[in-house]
């Protein structure tokens, strides 16, 4: 995986563990960009937030999705376990990185907001309205629509590059479905 914002690292999986290369170095000094141990089973996925550098995202066979800042990575910043079977791809949407998708290999999908990890917090419009408009809130993160339309494992997924609230999803029977994000998320 490419990084959108530094054209010379890509990130790469091996088992539990992600490797950052930077190819202006060469294989000699990828040691120090390792992130050892990274999940506790093999990792399935993993995807750049396009709008916040130096941010992570990871699925496993472990069942959870983890976010990492790569310039610290000791710990993942978030972790969501949500999840009861593999999570086979995980997906940041380019326009609006506090909405992820999800897939598995029970056939689900699931759209999450990680506000948390966003490079832009959206504050709750109706806090606001109230009166004191810089006190809003912060919304929570969580899961916000599991669609259950695939009969087979989903495993791949993709957000529209014209419109930041369309998604498709592809399983493993080769079904193709294509969702927009609930009104209630825009």
């Amino acid at each position: 995986m490419l990084d959108p914002h530094h054209n010379n690292l890509v990130a790469v999986a091996n088992d539990k563990t992600v490797g950052i290369i930077d190819l202006r170095e060469g294989k000699e000094k990828t040691d120090k960009f390792l992130i050892e141990g990274a999940h506790d089973l093999g990792i399935c996925d993993l995807d750049f937030n396009p709008n916040r550098q130096y941010f992570l995202m990871t699925s496993g066979e472990d069942s959870y999705v983890k976010f990492w800042d790569i310039r610290k990575k000791d710990l993942p910043i978030k972790v969501l376990n949500d999840f009861t079977n593999t999570v086979l791809c995980a997906r940041f949407n380019k326009f609006h990185d506090q909405l992820i998708l999800c897939s598995g290999n029970d056939g689900s999908l699931t759209l999450y907001r990680a506000i948390s990890t966003s490079s832009a917090p959206i504050l709750n419009p109706a806090l606001i309205s109230g009166g004191d408009a810089g006190q809003g809130k912060r919304e929570e993160d969580g899961p916000v629509k599991t669609f259950d339309e695939h009969d087979d494992s989903v495993y791949s997924i993709s957000w529209s590059d014209q419109n930041a609230w369309i998604f498709a999803s592809l399983s493993y029977s080769g079904h193709v479905i294509v969702n927009p994000v609930p009104s209630k998320e825009k």
